[in-house]
């Protein structure tokens, strides 16, 4: 298997000016709602594809989406699938028009670092890839606040996967062209077809800033659309006091945070909570894992003894109690750090 390198946390953040930016809090950047609301993915060939809905009574509802692209719709038993792009172009990071705040989805394979711009990922939410020899797919979800990298080998088959219109507790699906199941992002696991129950393989990625993700990784390739702009891709920030109701739309940090599952265990670790702990490190499941968290780079993920990265979630806290509803969640004011829920 290939590796992936786990990421460092630099001393600071280096801007585009070439001076140090020091840990602060979460950034107060808006995002306009038309990044979040989506947008055409150009000439995106419409399939029909497979339907989930045969899962409502284990996985909860099923509904449908209008992003990427507006109109769609379930129609009987199937739901459309939108051809997401194979193998873009990618370009040195001088090369691309970035700005520091905005956000992307790194990693690393065979030491060949690959930044994913979600100015482009909100246009198509799935990008199939190959980084170092190594097929992987890319995905988004604008609704959830989950990006996620996989592996597309699955058994002893690569995998081309596509964008479901329909989502699961607000969550993505992807279906695989192969086979035609379908595959629920939060989960990675497939919920209908031929290898429902298979899971995906996860690769270690990062959801973060570009300027947090190039002062470590400043050789990075960067992906584009040679036909889009995008939109810069930013997270807004709320006084707690001041939270608008209904939620806004945009992407918001307050209620982001970073899950894992190990066994018939899970935890959430939400920012708010980590940027309160810092620089403390946080520690769990017996000492066996910890909660790496980068406040200038608006990102965390979860490291083993070794320092090696493994699978976590950066998710909204609904979306990720969604799927794992009996999850611990870590409160730097409880005296045991993970109170009972409710307390």
């Amino acid at each position: 298997m290939s590796a992936v390198q786990p990421l460092r946390p630099p001393t600071g953040r280096r801007t585009s000016s070439g001076a140090q930016a020091s840990s602060g809090t979460l950034p107060a950047v808006l995002l306009s709602a038309f990044a979040l609301s989506g947008c055409a993915a150009g000439a995106a060939q419409v399939v029909d594809g497979p339907s989930p809905l045969a899962e409502l009574a284990v996985l909860g509802s099923i509904r449908t989406q209008a992003q990427p692209s507006p109109g769609a719709e379930v129609t009987g038993h199937n739901m459309r699938v939108h051809e997401a792009p194979d193998e873009p172009p990618r370009l040195p990071a001088d090369e691309v028009p970035m700005v520091d705040d905005e956000l992307v989805v790194g990693l690393v394979v065979d030491g060949h670092p690959v930044a994913y711009p979600m100015r482009f990922l909100n246009l198509v939410e799935v990008v199939n890839d190959r980084v170092s020899d190594t097929p992987v797919v890319i995905s988004w979800c604008p609704l959830a606040g989950t990006a996620a990298t996989f592996h597309r080998r699955v058994g002893d088959e690569t995998r081309t996967f596509h964008f479901g219109t329909s989502l699961i507790h607000d969550s993505l699906l992807l279906v695989d062209e192969e086979s035609g199941s379908v595959w629920a992002q939060v989960p990675r696991r497939a919920i209908s077809g031929p290898l429902r129950d298979e899971h995906l393989t996860v690769i270690p990625s990062i959801q973060t800033t570009w300027g947090f993700w190039r002062s470590q990784h400043p050789d990075t390739e960067v992906m584009v659309f040679p036909s889009e702009e995008g939109l810069p891709y930013h997270y807004a920030d709320f006084e707690a006091d001041h939270f608008p109701n209904p939620p806004p739309e945009v992407h918001d940090p307050s209620t982001l945070g970073v899950g894992i599952v190990q066994g018939d265990d899970s935890w959430f670790f939400p920012f708010r909570e980590l940027e309160l702990a810092q620089p403390e490190e946080i520690t769990f499941a017996d000492g066996a894992l910890r909660v790496r968290y980068e406040a200038e780079g608006m990102t965390a993920w979860v490291e083993d003894e070794d320092g090696r990265m493994v699978d976590s979630q950066v998710a909204y806290e609904r979306a990720w109690l969604a799927f794992y509803p009996d999850s611990r969640i870590y409160r730097e004011s409880s005296r045991d750090h993970f109170p009972s829920p409710g307390l």
